[in-house]
């Protein structure tokens, strides 16, 4: 909230004061009247001449306000929030080449969000709110759509135009700085990950995934496929939406199995090439190469090391009078050659395949009963205070994970053993009976969260020895045959 000298509190309009209607209608005239141009250097250039002129001449307003002066008050109190937004607004300075432009005749060619935010500040009065500039937005994208990048790229669009505007209003008094001032502070504060996602066509159109798992993700998660969809159109004849729209539409003719009927199995899965076929894909160099590593990744890395090795070689034998060949010498260089073109397989494998998190659900709320998951253990029954501790810790994890539909389980073998069976056979009773316990305390007629999981020794001929079969590895993949024929239903 921001105090007025002469008027008191100055109150922004509340959400149901917005004119949605009326911005709806202003966005989808200004489209209309704007004739859209790639990106252009020539423009970010101008715009970043633009930004370096309005920051020094912003920076010398704010420097000689005094607070004897009612706007110079206002300046210096916002002297903070005006520095904030200045530093976002440098970001976007560097990027403005990487934008649309529209024609201006006063100004020349203007990077496109630049000319929307100042639009929507013209419509809206300079009053900023969230659903102003949705339904702002909504009527211009009737008209024209923005990428990604563009929507992205409205928040220091508009604290740019904002501050241009604090320019304009500091030296008039009775002016509206306190309601610039205060939409400057309104913009920095806003969920900008909701507003894009309300805003954004390629969301809109993901979230018509035929498997339902897109709206079911965690936001990390959709902005990773949307930023494959970026580049996916970066380097082809089709919009964001006509890749989203693809995805979408392979997704929903799939016939085989249910993942196929995801749109993520098409964005970053098998199903990627296709979709790629589809929109005419182009891609650049490090794609190739990263997509030929992939199809025979050992040849890939092997014969990548061994040509490096022999290259380095060759340099050496180029110059006798620094290297004397002799099979001996040669046997010693070796050594350093192959671990130099080791180390540049490695980075070279690091920067065209950097690591990518997996895709994710969003349980924040709870897991729904579709996605019931279990937690196991592996481990083997050793003693009896052993036993228990593993028991304890069993119940620590529930107790700081307690969902309805996440279970614990024990999965146990006894130790190695000459025989089928031995003394130490006491402690699965012994385990089974403490699970049971908190089943008791936790659980309910229908619902049990703990389980206790034990397998026989089985004979192992090549170590002559009775034992749990692969051990670790085993006990988890006869846990995943369990669940699966569990899942199967019957013929």
């Amino acid at each position: 909230m921001i105090k007025h000298e002469n008027t008191g509190i100055f109150n922004p309009p509340a959400p149901q004061d917005v004119d949605l209607m009326r911005l709806s209608k202003a966005g989808r005239q200004i489209a209309k009247s704007l004739t859209i141009a790639p990106a252009s250097r020539t423009a970010s250039s101008s715009m970043r001449k633009h930004y370096r002129v309005e920051e020094q001449t912003l920076h010398d307003v704010v420097k000689a306000a005094s607070i004897n002066d009612v706007n110079g008050r206002w300046l210096i109190e916002n002297y903070r929030l005006i520095r904030t937004a200045q530093k976002e607004t440098h970001r976007l300075a560097t990027s403005f080449r990487n934008y649309r432009t529209v024609s201006d005749q006063g100004a020349g060619l203007l990077p496109l969000p630049y000319v929307v935010a100042k639009s929507y500040l013209s419509a809206s009065f300079d009053f900023f709110t969230e659903e102003g500039l949705t339904g702002f937005l909504n009527g211009f994208q009737e008209i024209h759509e923005l990428a990604m990048a563009e929507l992205w790229a409205l928040k220091p669009s508009l604290q740019l135009v904002l501050l241009e505007r604090v320019v304009a209003n500091a030296a008039e008094p009775g002016t509206s700085l306190p309601v610039i001032l205060d939409s400057l502070r309104t913009a920095g504060e806003c969920q900008w990950k909701e507003l894009f996602e309300s805003v954004s066509i390629v969301h809109t159109t993901l979230a018509r995934d035929p498997a339902g798992a897109y709206a079911r993700m965690d936001y990390d998660s959709r902005e990773g496929y949307r930023t494959v969809i970026s580049e996916l159109a970066r380097n082809s004849d089709a919009s964001e939406h006509q890749v989203a729209e693809a995805a979408v539409e392979l997704a929903a003719a799939a016939t085989g199995l249910e993942r196929t009927r995801h749109v993520g199995y098409w964005l970053i899965n098998a199903g990627v090439g296709t979709l790629r076929s589809r929109i005419n894909y182009r891609a650049p160099f490090r794609r190739k190469l990263l997509d030929l590593a992939l199809q025979w990744p050992q040849s890939f890395y092997m014969i990548g090391i061994e040509v490096l090795t022999l290259i380095a070689l060759w340099e050496l034998l180029e110059w006798p009078d620094l290297f004397i060949p002799s099979l001996a010498s040669v046997f010693l260089v070796i050594l350093p050659a192959s671990q130099a073109a080791v180390d540049f397989m490695n980075n070279l494998v690091s920067y065209l395949a950097p690591p990518r998190a997996l895709p994710k659900l969003d349980f924040s709320e709870g897991i729904p009963a579709d996605c019931a998951t279990m937690v196991a253990v592996p481990t083997l029954l050793l003693n009896e205070r052993q036993v228990r501790q593993l028991v304890m810790d069993l119940e620590i994890r529930f107790l700081a994970n307690r969902d309805p539909n996440l279970y614990f389980a024990l999965l146990t073998d006894s130790p190695d053993s000459d025989k089928p069976h031995d003394e130490r056979d006491a402690l699965v009773d012994v385990c089974r009976e403490l699970v049971e316990d908190l089943n008791d305390r936790y659980g309910s007629a229908t619902h049990s969260p703990f389980y206790m999981l034990h397998r026989e020794r089985t004979y192992n001929a090549s170590e002559g020895r009775w034992m749990g079969w692969e051990r670790k590895r085993g006990k988890l993949l006869d846990l995943n045959q369990l669940t699966a024929a569990a899942l199967t239903p019957s013929p």
